[in-house]
């Protein structure tokens, strides 16, 4: 019984020993199965990283071309710093060349007062000063059907400038005090460019000293009525 446990146990022995080595061959084969497994994770998370870096670069690249065709076309464009209205244009054609310094247009500001400038003879200019009342005629809208303008000189140039229809001038500057008129209850509103006639009030006088005065001037000279 002895021998036949000894036998018993040298076999079971065997057999751990067999099972060890099984055992161990199995851990070297998932220990190599995660070293491929590893190796593979490390060279994807590289291949990842530089499809990352790739995806940057090219969306730098986009957006530098977004941010120049933007710039592109701004430059096609010309904003004005206030709110207005174009009162003359000074370039019509598509394509035309726009010199350094060049105005390309002039703006009204917006809810600014019209302002007429006048030409004012040399010899009728002794009595003219600013703040005056003026009363305006506009060539496109008849008087008799659309009424007088009223207005105020607002500026007298210092100097004159010589005029070739009518010889030395001075300009003035004369707010009106309304820039419309008014066609079947709705407003018409005047445009730049417009021509008007301008009568500057020098005095105001009463009736009845104007019809005082033929009398009064032949009293002045001698004569009795």
């Amino acid at each position: 019984d002895r021998q036949r446990l000894i036998t018993q146990s040298q076999g079971e022995l065997k057999q751990s020993q067999v099972e060890i080595e099984r055992l161990n061959a199995e851990l070297a084969q998932k220990q190599a199965e995660a070293k491929t497994i590893q190796v593979a994770t490390q060279q994807k998370i590289q291949q990842t990283e530089l499809e990352v870096t790739q995806l940057k670069a090219k969306i730098t690249e986009t957006q530098n071309l977004i941010t120049t065709a933007e710039a592109k076309l701004q430059e096609r464009y010309l904003y004005s710093p206030i709110d207005g209205v174009i009162s003359a244009l000074n370039v019509f054609n598509v394509g035309e060349v726009i010199q350094p310094g060049q105005t390309v247009a002039e703006i009204t500001p917006k809810n600014a007062p019209m302002i007429l400038t006048a030409s004012l003879p040399n010899d009728k200019a002794g009595f003219v000063k600013m703040g005056m009342s003026v009363k305006v005629k506009f060539d496109a809208y008849p008087y008799q059907n659309y009424g007088v303008f009223e207005g105020t000189v607002r500026s007298i140039s210092p100097d004159t400038k010589v005029d070739q229809a009518v010889g030395p001038v001075y300009k003035l500057e004369i707010v009106l005090k309304k820039d419309y008129v008014l066609q079947q209850d709705q407003k018409i509103q005047l445009k730049s460019g417009q021509t008007a006639s301008a009568d500057i009030i020098i005095r105001r006088r009463r009736i009845m000293d104007i019809l005082l005065n033929p009398i009064l001037q032949l009293q002045k000279n001698g004569i009795d009525l």
